[in-house]
Order: structure tokens, then C-alpha cells, then sequence
């Protein structure tokens, strides 16, 4: 990386002209990047009106799960569908939600869920539990790349049916297990809900059904990631102070350490803001991190952080403020060493999906591109890495007032 330190060094008496240059070439391209932006398409899983949407990138394809109103049966589905092709061309959709079980539909920010491992493919959604307005978790597993897929029992006993079950997430490792995270208000509590953790694997089914912490925010959507040791994060908003923390596990999630505040904003709210974060771990300058994204309500400090940590650190190791007042549901991906960023920006008519990268750790940050064309309404942006570039997904809205997705391809 190229520091101060590194340009004065250059300037002194005998470096030449040309590392002098390259230097000021490399400082520059950290804080202009320049992008190549493709028109965004409809992403297309024959639903008149999209509900939730989930992506997970493997090395070779990007995976999607989609909820939303059937084009031919009227009927609220959950639909798989994947590219191989970092999303020229997509498999036939296949519905995920087979047999008599109702879909709980559910919206942007409370998205259904899948994760992809060696082998399989699991999906998480919410079907209608005791009373018609609670949700209670299902789920489907596929062992042939979402061609047919079969029901997996819930971990959850039927005494917790009447609680609603949600804001969950699904991460995958090596080993063919899945990893599961959720928020449910089992205690009662009323104005905080709980986090959640169990573990799925195939051969063994589900484990270490854990409760992780007793009092978060009751509607911020938490966010699992695996690392390459296999560790596992989960990413959650806080009940007091309402500030993001960050959970681990170093026994693939047999056991947890205590929870850490991403970053202490000291953020005291009574309400629920709607807003997670973004998570995700990242090789960078040969050191493992954890990256991520977070969002602070404070009025002073209102807007987007980064943040670069280790999992065994008490605090993150940097801090950056990346996107105004009016931002808000950022996601992370990472490929090689550049960091790319979407998040949503503006008010009302005004609001747009809004992506940038980063070439240095998440130091410097390019200027931001935006993906959406004005007055579209655009909700919570995901972006995952392929081969060929960054893909961005979101939903926006219709003259009709129904949902589609939508797709951009960054290079």
C-alpha cells in the first residue's frame, strides 16, 4: 500500500523520477476509480411481484432465492434460480415451498434466506404459525443444484410456534454444515427480541441450538459469515446502547466468545430502526479480516461506517464514515483486494442505489456510481463477487405499485 511515508521517501535525492510516478499513479487510482457500469436488467424469476431476495456466490455461480407472487398461479411462492455465466443467463426458476404449507409473506430487510455447501443447498423462509400474523421458520434442502428439493424439519419445537421467528440468516463451510441465525421473543420481553444460533448438517441434522443474546433490536436483520478457519460471525444490532456487535465462534459454533461493539457510537433509541449490516471476511495485504458495514442513527454521526476488524480484537481496528445522512441498507462483497460497496441513498423520490469500491483496505473509497434511474424507489441492494466483477441486485417499484428485481453488472 502506498502511504505518505512512502511519497516522501520517494521525493528524497536519488529516487528516481519514474517510482516518484507510480507512486502518485497508485494514490490516485485508491481514491478515483472509474468503473465500468452495465445497464441494469430485470432479473427475472416469473413473479409479478418480489417480495424477498437473497443471493449467495460460490466460485463458479451466483445463487438466488426469491419469494413473491407466481406470473402463472397467483400464488405467493419461494423460487430458486442460478447463473454460471455471473448472471448473463439464469436456470429455469424452481419453487423451493413444495406441499400445503402457507408462506408468511414477508418484505425487503426480513428476506428469506439460502446458503450454498459442497453438496447442497439449504433455504430458509417463514410459513404461517398459530396465529395468522406469527411466522414460523421451514426449510428445504436440494443435493442436486436446486433441481428438486425436499423439507427439512425446523430446529425449533412446537411449543415456540406461537412465537415469530425472523430476521434470520444462513451462512455454509467447508464441512457441509449450515449455519443459522435468528431473532424470536421466546421471553415475552415485547419491545427486544432474541438471537439465535443452530447448526445444520446433513448427516447429522440440526445442533447447538444456542441461545447467543437475550435482548437485541427487535426488527434489524442479523447477518451470519463463515471464515476460511472455519470460525463462525454473527452480526447483530444491540437492545442498549443500539449499536452493531459482533458475536464469534471458534468451535464452528459449539461455543461463543462475548460479544464486541463493532463501533461504539453509544446510540440510545427506543424504537426499532430497520436497519442490520453487512458482513463479510476478506484476505487483505495477507492478514484475514472481518469487514463491515454498519449504519448509526445518531443525529451528529447519522450514516454508514466501515469497519475492519479481527474476530479476537475488543473493538474494529478502523473506523471510516462512507456515505451520508440519508444512506442507509449497505452490503459488502470482496474480490482479490477490492472492496465493493452498494448501499441506498436520498428520500422518497429521490432515493438510489449508490455503489463504490475500494483498493486499500477500505482507506479510501471511490466516488460513488449510481446504479438506478431516478424516481424507481430502489430497496436494500446486494452485491456478490463473480469472476467477471461485482453483480448488484435490488427491487424497485412499479407504476402498478408491485416489486420487480433488478441486476447490474460491474466490472
Amino acid at each position: 500500500m502506498i502511504t505518505k511515508t512512502n511519497l516522501i521517501t520517494a521525493l528524497r535525492p536519488g529516487a528516481t523520477y519514474s517510482i516518484l510516478l507510480f507512486s502518485l499513479f497508485l494514490w490516485a487510482c485508491a481514491t478515483q476509480i472509474k468503473p465500468v457500469q452495465n445497464k441494469p436488467v430485470l432479473f427475472d424469476a416469473g413473479l409479478s411481484d418480489v417480495h424477498t431476495l437473497d443471493l449467495y456466490s460460490t466460485e463458479d455461480s451466483i445463487h438466488s432465492l426469491v419469494s413473491g407472487i407466481d406470473k402463472q398461479t397467483g400464488a405467493t411462492v419461494v423460487k430458486y434460480l442460478a447463473s454460471g455465466d455471473a448472471g448473463q443467463s439464469w436456470t429455469s426458476p424452481v419453487i423451493v415451498n413444495q406441499g400445503p404449507a402457507e408462506i408468511k409473506a414477508s418484505k425487503r430487510g426480513n428476506d428469506f434466506q439460502l446458503a450454498v455447501s459442497a453438496s447442497s443447498i439449504l433455504a430458509a423462509w417463514k410459513t404461517v404459525g398459530a396465529d395468522p400474523w406469527v411466522g414460523v421458520l421451514s426449510f428445504a434442502i436440494s443435493h442436486d443444484g436446486g433441481n428438486s428439493w425436499e423439507k427439512v424439519a425446523s430446529p425449533l419445537g412446537e411449543e415456540l410456534s406461537a412465537f415469530d421467528q425472523g430476521y434470520f440468516d444462513l451462512g455454509a463451510d467447508g464441512d457441509d454444515n449450515f449455519h443459522l441465525s435468528w431473532l424470536d421473543d421466546r421471553e415475552e420481553a415485547g419491545d427486544t427480541q432474541g438471537l439465535r444460533y443452530a447448526r445444520y448438517s446433513t448427516e447429522n441434522g440440526w445442533h447447538f441450538v444456542t441461545n447467543l443474546e437475550q435482548t437485541v433490536c427487535t426488527c434489524c436483520w442479523s447477518k451470519i459469515v463463515n471464515d476460511d478457519q472455519r470460525n463462525v460471525h454473527v452480526l447483530f444490532r444491540d437492545d442498549s446502547p443500539r449499536d452493531m456487535r459482533l458475536i464469534s465462534s471458534f468451535s464452528q459454533g459449539k461455543s461463543w466468545s462475548p460479544a464486541k461493539t463493532i463501533i461504539p457510537f453509544n446510540w440510545e433509541f427506543i424504537g426499532c430502526p430497520h436497519q442490520g449490516g453487512a458482513l463479510t471476511n476478506a484476505t487483505l495485504q495477507d492478514k484475514a479480516h472481518l469487514l463491515a458495514l454498519v449504519w448509526n442513527g445518531d443525529s451528529e454521526k447519522k450514516g454508514l461506517y466501515f469497519s475492519r476488524t479481527h474476530a479476537d480484537e475488543q473493538n474494529g481496528s478502523s473506523a471510516t464514515q462512507v456515505a451520508g445522512k440519508t444512506s442507509k441498507s449497505g452490503d459488502l462483497a470482496v474480490i482479490n483486494e477490492r472492496i465493493g460497496m452498494v448501499y441506498s441513498e436520498g428520500l422518497a423520490e429521490d432515493k438510489k442505489v449508490v455503489f463504490k469500491q475500494s483498493i486499500n483496505g477500505g482507506e479510501h473509497w471511490s466516488e460513488g456510481i449510481v446504479l438506478t434511474a431516478p424516481g424507481v424507489g430502489p430497496s436494500h441492494p446486494r452485491i456478490v463477487k463473480t469472476g467477471e466483477g461485482f453483480r448488484v441486485f435490488w427491487t424497485e417499484w412499479l407504476d402498478s405499485g408491485e416489486a420487480v428485481a433488478k441486476m447490474s453488472a460491474l466490472l
